[in-house]
């Protein structure tokens, strides 16, 4: 992996910003081996490197306008992908689906009590409370995703988070 010039990828992705798809290829061109190698070295499996690869160079030109050009460049661009890599790790998590809920399968021994405890808590929230902690928790969308996704202000999640929360504490208290 050769190093590169952040000033230069600063630049491109400022033109990006403004609107300059030659840029946005000169940009593809100049860092395009760097994070393919990055995303080999994040992911499990090798089959998803396409993948992760345009949904950064996608995120690039959706989010380049917001980018701090006094940040480094290379090094938001490596996060990106990164993230990008750790999540896809997590789809290749095998999943299980019982009464509307998901849930990472763990330590064998004990699934049928997890299997249990999970069903019961899940079955004391509506849909919406379920499809917030599923894409919290199995999604790994932030806070703050959820709260873009869904048109709403950040507070709102952090409430329905923890009244999701206490009312699940309350019902395996009781």
């Amino acid at each position: 992996m050769k190093q590169l010039d952040y000033k230069k990828i600063n630049h491109y992705i400022k033109q990006v910003a403004n609107g300059n798809e030659h840029a946005f290829d000169k940009l593809f061109e100049y860092t395009y081996k760097n994070m393919e190698s990055i995303a080999k070295y994040y992911l499990k499996n090798k089959n998803s490197v396409e993948d992760v690869l345009l949904e950064l160079y996608k995120k690039i030109l959706l989010k380049a306008s917001r980018f701090d050009i006094k940040k480094n460049g290379y090094n938001w661009m490596y996060t990106i992908i990164k993230n990008l890599a750790i999540d896809e790790n997590k789809k290749d998590i095998k999943v299980e689906y019982i009464s509307n809920s998901y849930y990472e399968i763990e330590d064998k021994s004990f699934q049928p009590l997890k299997t249990l405890i999970v069903e019961e808590l899940m079955s004391i929230l509506n849909d919406k409370e379920k499809e917030l902690l599923y894409r919290m928790f199995w999604e790994g969308y932030t806070i703050k995703e959820i709260a873009e996704m869904d048109n709403v202000p950040i507070a709102t999640i952090y409430t329905q988070r923890t009244r999701i929360y206490k009312k699940m504490k309350n019902f395996y208290q009781n």
